[in-house]
């Protein structure tokens, strides 16, 4: 390592050793090489940057190296930022900074498992799109390497094999590491957040990303909260309801659930409802949202979402049901149903809906991020409930004080999710489509509706056909 007083005093690294083979590397451009020296050996290959947040990880193994190198910031466990920092001069005079050094874990490939590696002393350069494992630095701290039969094998000094790796076509020795996401990670500022996240509360949407509850979004940390047009519009005669519990929260899926109704709507939905129905748990706060035809179908549904409850084995039967003294929950079939079930009903008192706070809230928040679905992306309003089935989603991935800021979804299912893929409600997408001839456009535009949980797909609304389909 050496200073060079010509570049702005910086640290300039000299790789002498090793002379990689580069044909039939069609990857790799010419002009790319590190400098050469006096012999004309070359040191190593300058990879083309990429993005530090791609789906993908690369490790190459080189025996030309002289260090570690790596751009992938995320992935150093121990780090030091070099200053000033050191630099990789090209042939084509291009100059990479190497700005930190750390300590990197990486998971070798060994056969039908993995085996990790603790490389010390690794260069951070972001400019560099492949993490380059030194062969020679490991020769240094004991490890010993095999090469033949198209494989590369190293092994401790002990003798044992930690890592096989083949040869790829293009006769490199190099790993893949898929993301944990099949998305890109992009960076969104607060305000897209808060559109995507159904108009939540700007700073809970925030507390989401940097509290590392979701995967999948990275935040502009320059981004600033703003004035939503939407919620303007959808509050402007908000007026709210008292929220009353009676008696303790419960403790496990299925001791307490809240159930109400909402409608009729003056607009049928596309699929010729008017009315919906949720069921919140009162332990999770989880929501499940059932679109009715008419009110005489209560029974039916609460049937369907008991029998969910029961396979998926959050609970063995539910103990308790809180409504209020609608018609449609009086019947005595529905009693008949209760008593053999051995589910209590808990009523409210007439012409008091504040007693079943949780629902009534909850029914009036579905409805306002409806009515702020259509009116910001302009789709038709028969698609509210398309915008229910949304909202009923985003509601169960926020957090919540009376979870002590938990997310039902979490609460319920033991795991932290996953929003990548979220878009805004009713944004432009391009589907493929196959039909047509050669000369036909090979895609459809379409407007973003939400995930289809039972396909894992996409729903998208086609407004030339009138038409949502998952795709």
């Amino acid at each position: 390592m050496t200073h060079d007083e010509d570049v702005n005093k910086c640290w300039v690294v000299d790789f002498t050793s090793g002379v990689p083979d580069s044909e039939g590397v069609a990857l790799i451009d010419e002009s790319d090489w590190l400098c050469e020296d006096s012999e004309g050996k070359v040191a190593a290959v300058a990879i083309m940057p990429v993005s530090d947040d791609r789906g993908e990880h690369i490790e190459l193994y080189d025996s030309g190296a002289t260090c570690h190198i790596s751009p992938y910031k995320s992935n150093f466990a121990l780090y030091t930022v070099l200053d000033p920092p050191v630099y990789l001069n090209t042939a084509n005079q291009q100059r990479f900074p190497a700005v930190g050094m750390g300590t990197l874990a990486i998971h070798a490939p060994n056969g039908g498992t993995t085996s990790p590696i603790t490389l010390t002393d690794v260069l951070h350069m972001p400019a560099i799109g492949y993490t380059l494992v030194s062969l020679g630095a490991l020769d240094k701290k004991g490890y010993r390497t095999s090469i033949g039969g198209r494989n590369l094998k190293l092994f401790t000094l002990g003798g044992e094999r930690i890592t096989c790796i083949p040869q790829s076509t293009h006769s490199l020795y190099c790993t893949t590491h898929l993301g944990e996401s099949a998305h890109a990670i992009e960076t969104i500022s607060v305000m897209e957040l808060h559109h995507c996240m159904g108009h939540i509360a700007p700073a809970s949407a925030c507390t989401l990303v940097k509290k590392n509850l979701v995967t999948g979004i990275k935040l502009d940390p320059d981004s600033q909260e703003a004035q939503c047009d939407a919620c303007i519009f959808v509050c402007a005669t908000r007026k709210p309801v008292p929220k009353m519990h009676a008696g303790p929260q419960a403790q496990r899926f299925g001791e307490e659930v809240h159930m109400d109704m909402w409608g009729p709507s003056p607009i049928t939905s596309k699929c010729g409802c008017h009315y919906f129905i949720t069921f919140t748990d009162d332990a999770t706060h989880y929501t499940v949202t059932y679109l009715l035809h008419t009110k005489a179908e209560a029974l039916s549904v609460y049937k369907t979402f008991e029998a969910w409850a029961l396979t998926q084995q959050h609970c063995a039967a539910i103990k308790v049901l809180r409504s209020d003294c609608s018609s449609e929950y009086l019947s005595d079939a529905f009693d008949q149903h209760l008593k053999s079930a051995g589910t209590a009903r808990r009523l409210t008192v007439h012409d008091t809906p504040q007693l079943n706070g949780m629902a009534e809230w909850l029914n009036r928040t579905l409805v306002e991020h409806i009515w702020a679905f259509t009116h910001t992306s302009g789709l038709p309003k028969f698609l509210w409930g398309e915008a229910l089935r949304h909202m009923t989603w985003l509601k169960n991935h926020m957090a919540t004080q009376a979870l002590d800021s938990l997310m039902p979804h979490q609460a319920l299912l033991r795991r932290a999710p996953n929003l990548s893929g979220l878009q805004r409600w009713g944004t432009t997408v391009w589907v493929h489509d196959a039909d047509g001839s050669k000369l036909d456009a090979h895609a459809q535009e379409g407007c973003w509706l939400g995930f289809d949980t039972e396909l894992h797909a996409h729903r998208v609304y086609f407004s030339a056909t009138c038409n949502v389909t998952a795709e």
